[in-house]
């Protein structure tokens, strides 16, 4: 669940990115066209990905421990990524 929820952040971050250089691409659109090839490449089901989150969403504890391993990937990422950068 982590690396999906990744990965429609980050779409949606990329897609608002886009909007603000083009205004013509619809935003809601465009997000649905995105989940999609996300779930494909997870090889989940929409269906399946929301009953997922429903359950998170029911249970604090649990979206809690979600969030914070989203949270501890994404600081891993931005460190891996500036390690990179300075060399």
């Amino acid at each position: 669940m982590k690396l999906i929820m990744w990965d429609m952040i980050t779409a949606d971050e990329w897609m608002k990115l886009a909007v603000a250089k083009d205004s013509t691409i619809p935003l809601k659109k465009e997000n649905i066209s995105q989940y999609n090839k996300i779930f494909s490449l997870h090889k989940i089901s929409k269906d399946e990905f929301f009953n997922s989150y429903t359950f998170y969403k029911t249970h604090p504890n649990q979206m809690k421990i979600l969030l914070d391993s989203l949270t501890a990937f994404s600081i891993r990422k931005r460190d891996t990524l500036t390690y990179h950068i300075g060399k």
